[in-house]
């Protein structure tokens, strides 16, 4: 499946299956974390989710894709951490 519809399904999918009741229920520590450059999850989803979590800390991280790159691990596992 090509970039563009691997991207419109998660998009879709995302707004079909409406998570907001389920998000809502977190009451632990959270910190959602989301590439501002993610090509398979838009930007928007990351905000719809912290939207619907109390006490929610969103994090977009300029340059990022879908997944952590590597020399960033270690800074994003001490916030994760402190979050606990």
């Amino acid at each position: 499946m090509a970039l563009p519809e691997r991207r419109a399904r998660s998009s879709t999918s995302w707004h079909r299956d409406p998570q907001s009741p389920r998000l809502r229920r977190i009451t632990a520590p959270t910190l959602v974390v989301h590439g501002a450059e993610d090509p398979l999850i838009p930007v928007a989803c990351g905000r719809d989710a912290a939207d619907n979590i109390a006490g929610v800390e969103l994090l977009i991280i300029p340059g990022m894709g879908h997944h952590s790159p590597r020399p960033r691990r270690c800074s994003l596992s001490s916030r994760m951490r402190s979050k606990g």
